[in-house]
């Protein structure tokens, strides 16, 4: 999942951090070249697959944390994980269907309230979901305090809590239209 998702968007000149892919049995003196990933710190996810528990995605303060990190995960059978540099500023959720269906970003937690363009995000998520083909989606951005939004995940079919009743619609209309398309298509395929 995720190496398709960071190739798609290196390969889309979208703006993503810097994610590296990890094998969890990595020796740790290997590990001594992220160090200066740490200014900031760093975020360690689950490379499989989207977040499905708590641990999936784990922020990491100190480089020192990176192989006990790593050691947790190889715990929990996962052999692979993606270490992302850590990007400054606000913190956006959003949910969005194909087409302009639905879109619908939100801050999910206490926030600075850094202003940007509302377009720009949705066209940076749009851009991404067709790079990985996917048409009902979620994902997280950054904007920094100067507006600049960068993408740091994406994944489909995602929970859509805080607007399950318009996403239903969307979704659903959605669902219609492309199960009337290739009903139309193979009626067109048979003549």
């Amino acid at each position: 999942y995720r190496d398709y998702l960071c190739a798609a968007v290196r390969e889309n000149d979208l703006d993503f951090p810097h994610s590296e892919f990890l094998d969890t049995h990595v020796h740790p003196k290997e590990l001594e070249r992220f160090q200066s990933w740490f200014g900031p710190g760093a975020w360690l996810k689950r490379a499989d697959v989207h977040a499905t528990q708590p641990g999936d995605v784990v922020r990491l303060e100190r480089w020192s944390d990176l192989n006990s990190a790593l050691v947790r995960f190889r715990e929990r059978g996962l052999k692979q994980a993606v270490l992302q540099k850590h990007c400054a500023g606000d913190e956006v959720k959003f949910y969005a269907v194909k087409g302009g269906r639905l879109f619908w970003p939100y801050y999910p937690n206490d926030s600075e309230g850094y202003p940007f363009d509302e377009n720009t995000l949705r066209a940076l998520a749009e851009h991404a979901a067709k790079a990985i083909d996917i048409a009902i989606y979620g994902g997280d951005a950054i904007i920094s305090p100067e507006g600049k939004i960068t993408l740091i995940d994406l994944n489909d079919w995602p929970s859509f809590a805080p607007c399950r009743g318009a996403a239903a619609s969307a979704i659903a209309k959605f669902l219609k239209e492309a199960y009337d398309a290739i009903k139309n298509h193979r009626k067109t395929a048979t003549v």
